[in-house]
């Protein structure tokens, strides 16, 4: 095994200041805890941000996801479309209402759901109940034009929210509130609806207190802690957005002509992932933690060759596994700590790396 030694510039870094621990010590001095005022709180400013009337706090973003799922009626059997070149936890919270994930091709600059595989999937004749459509690294997904096609679309925001009219443009949708995710508070989730009847769904089954028993009401409660951090990280939200944008227009600027596709420009997008795209990303990730710098790749392979449905399918989402490397993006990158970043991938591109 390589050891290589700390990281001089992380690939995450929380951000956080004096708001979060004013906040924290307040609700421990509250005595309310779990499911309280800060939860319902941040479901009211949160649908504010979204333009939507209803914002369900839960306990974690696979449980947004399953709850949802869920509330769509998502029953043992249900062919469920999520990208192919995504979180396994859109398959997880799937398979744990015994349905079928079916791993959809991604578009080829921006990675998010492909319409035309949807589409493709639909006239088939297997037919789809519904599908996950992720905002990928920010970048929007074309949620209303999937739902043009005669299926509910969950979209998964936990990349790309607090830009109109993002969470608003499928029947439901989701937020991971987990400690990387652009609006990081440890874990917790939200589901977002128009849909009153959804919600109240989404409501009942969170909380199994004083219920008859039933397999799909779990604790799926939000603590009041996991609110009031994520309500402080939700302030600064249009701040944190402008900042990683002005990051990500520097990493295009220091980056260009270096070899390797840059990620795509495209309106409406809130830069979560900064991943550019080579030959094979592994030399790559090596080389850089060697010189002091933490990359990743921004998910990993969930429906590769042990799957029911491998990426033979998917050749697009096949490539992104192999290719594509998230290089370190967040509110407190400083200027040379980006310099490093930049200049170490260039001088490794220009050797020749990845062979």
């Amino acid at each position: 095994m390589t050891m290589h030694r700390q990281s001089h510039v992380p690939h995450n870094r929380l951000t956080h200041s004096v708001e979060e621990e004013q906040a924290v010590l307040r609700v421990v001095r509250s005595g309310r805890w779990s499911q309280g005022e800060e939860v319902l709180a941040l479901e009211t400013e949160i649908a504010r941000v979204a333009g939507v009337s209803n914002a369900v706090g839960v306990g974690s973003g696979l449980g947004a996801l399953r709850l949802a799922l869920s509330a769509l009626g998502t029953a043992p059997g249900s062919r469920i479309g999520v990208p192919a070149y995504s979180c396994v936890a859109l398959a997880n919270a799937v398979l744990a209402l015994g349905a079928v994930p079916v791993p959809l091709e991604v578009e080829p600059e921006t990675w998010v759901l492909s319409k035309a595989s949807v589409a493709a999937e639909i006239a088939s004749g297997r037919g789809l109940h519904a599908a996950l459509a992720v905002h990928t690294f920010g970048c929007p997904a074309p949620v209303a034009e999937i739902e043009t096609l005669g299926i509910p679309v969950i979209e998964d925001c936990s990349h790309g929210f607090g830009l109109e009219p993002l969470g608003r443009l499928g029947r439901m949708a989701i937020l991971s509130l987990h400690a990387t995710k652009l609006l990081g508070a440890g874990e917790g989730g939200i589901v977002l609806t128009n849909d009153d009847s959804l919600a109240d769904r989404v409501r009942s089954a969170r909380d199994y207190a004083d219920k008859v028993p039933a397999s799909w009401r779990l604790n799926d409660r939000m603590t009041d802690l996991t609110a009031a951090l994520a309500r402080c990280q939700l302030a600064r939200l249009p701040k944190t957005i402008v900042r990683r944008a002005e990051l990500a227009a520097r990493y295009h600027m220091l980056l260009s002509g270096a070899g390797c596709m840059l990620p795509a420009l495209v309106d409406g997008r809130v830069w979560y992932r900064y991943a550019v795209s080579s030959a094979d990303a592994e030399p790559l990730m090596t080389q850089l933690a060697n010189s002091g710098i933490a990359t990743a790749r921004p998910v990993e392979d969930w429906c590769g060759a042990n799957s029911a449905e491998p990426l033979v399918r998917t050749p697009v989402a096949a490539r992104a596994y192999k290719r594509l490397l998230s290089l370190p993006l967040y509110p407190t990158l400083t200027e040379s700590e980006q310099d490093l970043v930049g200049t170490h991938l260039v001088q490794l591109l220009a050797k020749g790396f990845p062979q």
